[in-house]
């Protein structure tokens, strides 16, 4: 019995100018959107590429090695968790040429896509940070109801919110921020919130640093400026427990009438991602 694919595939080589390649490359609509989707969320596995696209495993992986090879994606087997058969998932990168291609695609240059090489380079801690946001977007995006995803931007479209309260310049990047949406009596009515996700990885003190940043962003003049509103702020942690204690914190410390929305990326969550909206 031959051997099942391989992990060492030969990828093109990019010669003088790298736009010449892309104008002769065979791009799809699904090439564009995994290409799309991988810079919003930095990181993603071949599984929830799948399911996002809502496409086969086996179209996705074709689709995938294509691009891997031409250089759009760059792919990579973390030691995070593996498949029950079988060895670890591929987890796939925006790479060199996916970033010439979106600068073309929007008539900008390259140097002013947010991407660096090094931004595949990562600890497994960041890497597991974002492939579960990644989780969090994918079981939203798949579920059916008639509430759906309107927006979600990643971090890396949001960058770093920085603004000026009571003479103190302060600096932030939520983790998204998404609009979700819902047809109500022939119109359609949308809800909107920062998320911020939490693995155990920080103290309560530092946490709160974070909502008290929130806090004097709503106070602000630049929420206005960027958002015309003030959405809510949607924390999710990959613990039950956690996400209690974080609860319990907030309530007990909060100064500013945000609305928060609370969730644990579970089984729970898998099964109905907008859960938190009747848990609040």
């Amino acid at each position: 019995m031959g051997k099942r694919g391989t992990r060492r595939l030969e990828r093109v080589e990019i010669k003088g100018n790298p736009y010449n390649h892309l104008m002769e490359y065979s791009m799809n609509v699904t090439k564009e959107k995994i290409i799309r989707f991988l810079y919003d969320m930095r990181v993603a596995k071949t599984s929830q590429i799948a399911r996002v696209m809502e496409q086969s495993k086996d179209y996705t992986r074709k689709n995938l090695k294509d691009l891997y090879i031409n250089r759009l994606v760059y792919r990579d087997f973390p030691p995070i968790q593996k498949e029950k058969y079988g060895s670890a998932e591929g987890v796939y990168f925006l790479d060199n040429q996916g970033a010439f291609f979106l600068a073309a695609d929007s008539g900008i240059e390259k140097k002013e896509v947010n991407w660096d090489p090094r931004d595949n380079v990562v600890s497994l801690g960041a890497v597991k940070h974002s492939l579960d946001i990644t989780e969090i977007r994918t079981c939203m995006e798949e579920y059916k109801s008639d509430l759906s995803v309107d927006r979600f931007i990643g971090e890396r479209r949001i960058g770093r919110i920085n603004y000026i309260y009571q003479g103190e310049e302060i600096n932030f990047n939520p983790d998204a921020y998404i609009i979700l949406k819902k047809k109500l009596e022939g119109k359609i009515a949308r809800i909107s919130f920062f998320l911020e996700y939490d693995r155990g990885t920080e103290s309560f003190k530092t946490f709160l640093r974070k909502i008290r940043d929130y806090e004097k962003f709503y106070r602000s003049e630049k929420i206005k400026e960027m958002y015309g509103t003030h959405p809510g702020v949607l924390i999710i942690t990959n613990h039950k427990l956690r996400t209690d204690r974080i609860k319990k914190l907030i309530m007990k410390n909060k100064v500013e009438d945000i609305k928060y929305y609370f969730a644990t990326l579970d089984e729970d969550y898998k099964e109905d991602p907008f859960c938190f909206l009747a848990n609040n």
